[in-house]
Order: C-alpha cells, then sequence, then structure tokens
C-alpha cells in the first residue's frame, strides 16, 4: 500500500541499517526484536475525538469545533457521514448537517476513524493489502456498534475496539511496504499476506503500547487473539467477536456465507439475537462496506 516508508517512518537504529540484499521479512523481525519499528503518534485530533463527553447536543457542538479546525477531517466527515445516512436524496452540506442527522456518537466514530486513516495512510497509494485490512477493520467496528446497539449492550467504547483489535494487520502490511521500499525491492503481497500473519499480533501490542489504549481495548484485543469465551472478558468482548467474524467472512466470502457460518455461534445466544434480528443485521453488509470504502 506504500511507495515510500513514509506512512510508518520506518527506521533502524544506528549502526544496524539493513542492507538491500536482506529480506523483507528478516528486516520486519530484526526491527521489532530491536524494537526499532516506528509509529505515527496517536493523531491530536483522535485524542481529542477520544475525549469528548457530555450530552448528545454537547458533544456534537465539541466535534462540530473540532472538525471545523481540521480540513481533512471535516472533509471526511462529509463523505462516510453521506454514506452513514444511507440517502442520496438528503442534503447534507455542512458538518453540522451531519452530526444533526446520523447523531453525535455515529459522528465521533467517523471523526475517530478519519483522523487515524490520515495518520496510517497519509500519502500513500491507492491500492494494498493495507488498505484492504484497515477497511476490514472499520467494517469490523462497525459492525461491533451495530450488534451492541441490537444486543442492548451499547458502549463508549465498542466501536473503538471494534477498530482497532486487530489494528496489527494494516500496520504490519504498512510496515512491509515501507522496508520493501528502503531496500529496493517491490512489495510481494503473497509475502506481506505471510508476514501479516506471523507478526500482527505483536505490532498490535506494540501499537497498544505506544498509543497507551484504554484497558478494555487491550482486553478485547488479548481475548479474541487468546481465544477468550465472549463472556469472560471485558463488556465489549462479545459485540466484538461478532464483529470481527462478520468483517472477516464478508469481506472474504460475502454476506450469505457470514450468515450461514455464524448462524450456530453461540455469542448470538449470549447477545440475545434471534435468527430473524441476525439476518436483519447481516443484510446492512452492502450499508457496512459503502462507509469502509469512503475512507
Amino acid at each position: 500500500m506504500v511507495i515510500r516508508a513514509f506512512a510508518l517512518n520506518i527506521i533502524s537504529k544506528p549502526g544496524t541499517v539493513a542492507s538491500g540484499t536482506s529480506s523483507v521479512g528478516d528486516e520486519l523481525g530484526r526491527m521489532l526484536r530491536e524494537d526499532a519499528l516506528a509509529l505515527p503518534g496517536l493523531p491530536a485530533a483522535a485524542a481529542a475525538v477520544a475525549g469528548l463527553s457530555g450530552s448528545p447536543p454537547d458533544r456534537g457542538q465539541a466535534l462540530a469545533e473540532i472538525v471545523r479546525c481540521d480540513e481533512g477531517l471535516r472533509w471526511r466527515l462529509m463523505e462516510v457521514g453521506r454514506q452513514a445516512a444511507a440517502d442520496p436524496g438528503l442534503r447534507l452540506e455542512t458538518p453540522q448537517d451531519v452530526i444533526g442527522w446520523i447523531g453525535p456518537a455515529e459522528a465521533t466514530d467517523i471523526a475517530y476513524t478519519a483522523s487515524l486513516h490520515d495518520a496510517l495512510f497519509k500519502d500513500c497509494a491507492r491500492q494494498s493489502l493495507a488498505r484492504h485490512l484497515w477497511q476490514v477493520c472499520i467494517a469490523a467496528a462497525i459492525w461491533s456498534r451495530e450488534a451492541a446497539a441490537l444486543a442492548r449492550r451499547r458502549s463508549r467504547l465498542s466501536y473503538a475496539c471494534g477498530l482497532l483489535h486487530d489494528i496489527g494487520k494494516p500496520v504490519t502490511a504498512l510496515a512491509c511496504d515501507g522496508i520493501a521500499a528502503r531496500l529496493g525491492v517491490a512489495p510481494d503481497p503473497a509475502l506481506t499476506a505471510r508476514l501479516v500473519h506471523e507478526h500482527h499480533a505483536a505490532v498490535t501490542e506494540l501499537v497498544a503500547h505506544r498509543w497507551n489504549l484504554p484497558e478494555p481495548i487491550v482486553s478485547c484485543m488479548r481475548g479474541l487473539r487468546n481465544g477468550c469465551a465472549a463472556g469472560q472478558g471485558p463488556l465489549e468482548l462479545p459485540v466484538v467477536h461478532l464483529g470481527h467474524h462478520l468483517a472477516e467472512l464478508v469481506a472474504s466470502q460475502g454476506p450469505e456465507f457470514a450468515r450461514e457460518a455464524l448462524a450456530a455461534d453461540p455469542v448470538l445466544d449470549l447477545l440475545n439475537i434471534g435468527p430473524d434480528r441476525f439476518r436483519g443485521l447481516v443484510d446492512r453488509a452492502s450499508w457496512v462496506a459503502c462507509q469502509a470504502e469512503a475512507y
């Protein structure tokens, strides 16, 4: 997904610069062992959005002020907000219009995602595995939020847990592209996919540490990775479990396959989501995909 190493500012510690003949995999492994993989800091806009509190009108006004000061964030809120509104004939011309129509909570989720997106993918090539993996993360976040609402398990962190629980996957892919560029070799999608599989857990932990993510998000990361039963972790774990699998299966096999594969998942009983409500949830697959692709 990257032409150069700008997205993650890939660096090596002094005295340990790899030669151009080193493989991308060897270099990535070395950088992780030596803690030499640099990540972008948590964007100031993301921190500001995550810190919003108060009643919906107050939160909406505070979000509008944050967006007003960031042209890129304003543009993306408008684009994704129009997709979320799901009404092509609706005229949403200002951030206040979007926030008023879809609500401060959902608009806050969009703004948070947009700020992270711009930090990770600034100046990156449009097409790559990393961008696809990021869209799957966004889809998992939306599915998690929708499942939480359906199960009446609303949590301020449901969306963020879904978005960040697998953040190591796109970040690892970005790192591989950056390393390949620095070593002067062409990106190899098959190799990148293998390295993502091998290293994404370690990179996810690294992101959680560097960004000082809240404990429920870290617990979801570890609970899903370690196969914890959905009822044994934080409040958000069951909905993120469902959101994760919906995002992965819909992206790889389509909504009908996802519906059949997850129909007997015990988490549906835990969340009190019956067959009809689960069918209605999966029927929103196109709406979810349109929002993920709008970033």
